[in-house]
């Protein structure tokens, strides 16, 4: 699988929850932390059976490690060149590979190819941002009373990134502990 778009838009939540769902450990690494095949190798090698590989910003793989994904994601082995001159084929257990980027163009168009299932993330709707801030807000124990055109007002005003409107919410929780030393936020 392949995750594309902005960042703070749930690519790693919602490779936690594909995990979750199908009830199989996860693993999460960062493109440009693996920077040598064998890192990469050993990284497979310790994958359980059906356990998902997540790679966040995977367009930072170097092509040298990313040629190693490419027979573990389809046959499930390494094949390696040995010092001697030999080759010597290492078995896998099957696993899923879920890659995320913020930069789908400078993903190679072989590693591209071998997703079978893509998806990219896109901003939200007014009224699903409304959705994510009322989320928010409660999370936060932050009570919303009066007139909800105001909610409106303040998402206009706000990016549509969930992240983002965590991180508002939270300091909103702040200021009105340290303001009021309440948590009611009354809209008029």
């Amino acid at each position: 699988m392949l995750f594309s778009g902005e960042s703070g838009y749930g690519k790693t939540t919602l490779a936690q929850l594909v995990a979750h769902q199908m009830g199989c450990g996860i693993k999460i690494i960062t493109g440009y932390a693996i920077t040598k095949p064998a890192e990469m190798v050993s990284m497979l090698n310790s994958l359980n059976t059906n356990d998902i590989l997540f790679i966040d910003e995977i367009h930072r793989l170097k092509s040298n490690v990313e040629e190693v994904l490419y027979i573990a994601m389809e046959d499930y082995r390494i094949d390696m060149v040995m010092p001697d001159g030999g080759s010597i084929s290492i078995p896998l257990q099957p696993f899923t590979l879920i890659g995320a980027t913020t930069q789908l163009e400078k993903l190679s168009t072989p590693l591209k190819n071998r997703c079978i299932y893509k998806f990219h993330f896109t901003g939200y709707s007014p009224t699903e941002q409304q959705s994510i801030m009322h989320r928010y807000l409660t999370i936060n124990n932050i009570q919303l009373t009066g007139d909800k055109a105001l909610l409106s007002e303040i998402c206009s005003h706000l990016t549509t990134v969930p992240r983002e409107i965590s991180n508002f919410c939270i300091q909103l929780k702040d200021y009105l502990i340290d303001t009021y030393g309440e948590q009611e936020l009354y809209i008029d």
